[in-house]
């Protein structure tokens, strides 16, 4: 019996000009000035400018000079939080609160999505089903243009037909694996209930007769098996079409074991400990919202099974 859907917000701040700007990229030159002075002008000029500067500080971040790298690090950082406070915003004014919000990062997707930033929001589906609010699916990718409006993405499909639009040209291999790489990170959310770890392998990703194939492992942890398969094809550096076959079948999820672990029964409280070491890392954000309305001890026992789930490394 399903017993909940889970919800995936990504937030896409939209490139507004893709091309390097030149000015930029001065300003980016000058934080290895010998200047401290310089250098937090420079750096102070960098924040102001906002998410105009994000692709020549994205850049940044692997310049040869390491000065560089650490300031444009730590601006690309600072960028991404001050997105996030736009989407919990959004969220708000959304009345769409109570999710998990958590950027993504992945270098691939800042090639393709230069000028852009990526959240996921998971409205989790253990151990109680939350209902998606208003105007959103069980899973959702949001694109917020430079006008701030978004644009609720709740499909694979649809996040097929924005990438042929949005994502960057591929006009090479070398683009096209990863414009490959990118949509597989993107892709593999519509299949996420919150209790799986998906594996993308570079040297998977290979080149067909008109295009890109890749693959979506699934982390055996926890019971949970599976993969997606992807194949994209390209036109003259767009994204023509994809193809896709998914296969992800979920392992242990957790109900109620949290509240078992003082069960009177000692069956009962070996069985909810035994699942919730199953689970491992993965059952920390059900951990976590347990522990904070539970009563004193029953967070200490809480506190004692993470601990042994860490030594255990699970």
């Amino acid at each position: 019996m399903r017993r909940g859907v889970f919800f995936l917000v990504a937030i896409l701040l939209l490139p507004q000009d893709i091309h390097a700007d030149d000015h930029i990229q001065k300003i980016v030159e000058r934080l290895a000035s010998r200047s401290f002075a310089e250098r937090e002008k420079a750096a102070n000029e960098l924040s102001q400018m906002g998410m105009k500067a994000l692709p020549e500080l994205r850049a940044g971040v692997n310049h040869s000079n390491a000065e560089i790298q650490k300031r444009c690090r730590k601006l690309v950082e600072d960028l991404q939080a001050s997105g996030q406070r736009r989407v919990e915003e959004f969220l708000r004014a959304k009345n769409a609160g109570g999710g998990r919000l958590a950027p993504v990062t992945e270098t691939a997707l800042g090639d393709v999505l230069p000028s852009s930033l990526v959240y996921t929001l998971v409205y989790p589906a253990f151990p109680v089903a939350r209902i998606a609010p208003p105007g959103f699916g069980s899973q959702n990718i949001l694109v917020v243009g430079a006008d701030g409006a978004p644009t609720v993405l709740k499909s694979a499909r649809e996040l097929e037909d924005f990438a042929g639009k949005f994502f960057r040209r591929a006009d090479n291999d070398a683009t096209m694996k990863t414009f490959t790489l990118a949509y597989l990170r993107l892709t593999q959310e519509f299949s996420q209930d919150g209790f799986f770890k998906f594996t993308i392998a570079a040297n998977e990703v290979k080149k067909t007769n008109d295009g890109f194939s890749g693959r979506v492992g699934v982390d055996p942890a926890g019971g949970n098996k599976g993969e997606i398969l992807v194949s994209l094809r390209f036109d003259n550096g767009r994204l023509k079409s994809v193809t896709e076959k998914r296969s992800v079948v979920a392992g242990i999820r957790p109900i109620c074991q949290a509240t078992k672990l003082l069960d009177p029964d000692p069956i009962v409280r070996t069985m909810a400990e035994q699942s919730l070491r199953v689970l491992g890392s993965l059952a920390k954000p059900y951990l976590d919202e347990q522990r904070a309305k539970a009563s004193p001890e029953l967070q200490r026992a809480i506190d004692r099974l993470w601990e042994r789930i860490q030594a255990e490394g699970r």
